[in-house]
């Protein structure tokens, strides 16, 4: 027997997918993919995945779903309105029904747009009121909330208690079939908005890292949680506090800014006070070109960083200010990756991100990639565009973050 299962995609979806397969990879689940869009990615698996776990590990997929059933795009709409309408309804979407159930449904096209020609998006506000005359005439009184778009937020099948007390069904488009299923969990989204915007120091001018994307950076190094992990520009500490809630016993943070490990200090006492549980790292004050001078050779098994990228500039700037920006970025990661060779084991992976400058219509990338090679890391394909990155940001933004990955070559 083989299952189905839809991940739906957050913010960042090339990054979500991503870090989805390596969390697979690292937990020993075999994956087929069915279908992945900007939206969704459909897996099949051979065993059942362990939901809670893994979407306990995940910072960029905002809900796990199970399908249960495959029609053809060709299928008359009342086939499905029949389907979901049939005993199928109790056997496989609720699980506990109460007197009064809420049920929803999201549909998600294979477009990110919907028109509102979209014969499925019709069937979608067709079956709400099939579903509910169905369940009423059973001797529920039952509800749905009001969708805006085609889909419900995470908030909303939390508010009201779809996993627990009802269901979201899910309708997934493909350009051949409609995929149906029920959303099995959403994601802790609170508790990263709280870790984000609640802990004491956030430092606006030299940039926040999310900490769901520091969490989808972390779990693409693939390191054991055993392992040694190393921020070397902590900032305010989102990667480090990410790694500890992750499980990882030996993280070591770093950064040339004095205030930077205040302000690390302070949050994760903050983040140790919020979980009533021992998360212990080393914070030091340390120059990243100088990592040597306090961290063991070869004593890290794993890097994740988003580094210093630079003064605020804007769009206006000018071009050869820019490239100044640039050429010093190149320099300071350049004599980093020297350290990083060293500190780093054989075999160990470095995930970090760099900037792209967005000037004139034209995208300024740093240009060290076969530099970072002849000092002993190959580059891990993380995608297929042209650099194997992720590229982070929209045509709005000045600066986008650029995510790559490398392993540590064994020359021994």
């Amino acid at each position: 027997m083989n299952y189905t299962y839809a991940f739906i995609l957050g913010r960042y979806p090339d990054l979500s997918k991503v870090e989805i397969f390596a969390v697979l990879r690292k937990s020993d689940l075999e994956y087929t993919v069915v279908y992945e869009s900007g939206l969704v990615l459909l897996l099949s698996m051979k065993v059942e995945l362990p939901v809670t776990k893994i979407n306990t590990l995940l910072g960029g997929t905002v809900k796990i779903g199970q399908i249960f059933q495959k029609f053809p795009q060709s299928i008359h709409a009342d086939k499905i309105k029949e389907y979901l309408t049939s005993d199928t309804l109790f056997i496989n979407y609720f699980i506990n029904i109460p007197q009064k159930p809420t049920f929803g449904i999201s549909l998600y096209p294979y477009h990110r747009t919907v028109k509102s020609h979209n014969p499925w998006a019709r069937t979608q506000r067709e079956l709400l009121k099939i579903i509910k005359e169905h369940l009423d005439s059973q001797g529920f009184k039952s509800r749905y909330p009001n969708l805006e778009g085609t889909t419900l937020s995470s908030a909303s099948v939390e508010k009201n208690k779809l996993i627990s007390d009802g269901v979201e069904i899910l309708l997934i488009e493909t350009p051949t079939d409609i995929f149906v299923g029920k959303t099995l969990i959403v994601q802790e989204f609170e508790s990263f908005s709280e870790r984000d915007f609640g802990r004491p120091k956030r430092d606006m001018d030299s940039g926040i890292m999310p900490p769901k994307i520091a969490r989808m950076m972390i779990n693409i190094a693939e390191s054991p949680t055993d392992s040694q992990l190393l921020d070397p520009f902590c900032g305010s500490g989102t990667l480090v506090q990410e790694a500890l809630l992750l499980g990882y016993s030996q993280v070591t943070g770093s950064d040339l800014s004095p205030k930077a490990v205040r302000d690390t200090k302070e949050n994760l006492e903050w983040l140790k006070n919020k979980n009533l549980t021992q998360l212990d790292a080393k914070i030091l004050n340390l120059d990243t070109t100088k990592l040597s001078d306090k961290i063991g050779e070869k004593s890290i098994n794993a890097i994740v960083t988003e580094p210093y990228m630079g003064p605020n500039l804007q769009f206006k700037s000018h071009l050869k200010d820019v490239q100044a920006v640039k050429s010093e970025l190149e320099t300071l990661y350049l004599a980093s990756f020297k350290q990083f060779a060293k500190v780093l084991k054989d075999h160990g992976s470095v995930v970090m991100i760099f900037p792209i400058f967005h000037v004139n219509n034209h995208y300024l990338y740093l240009d060290i990639l076969e530099k970072i090679a002849l000092l002993g890391f190959s580059q891990v394909v993380l995608t297929q565009d042209k650099r194997n990155s992720v590229t982070l940001g929209s045509k709005k933004d000045f600066v986008l973050r650029e995510i790559l990955k490398w392993k540590r070559e064994d020359y021994e």
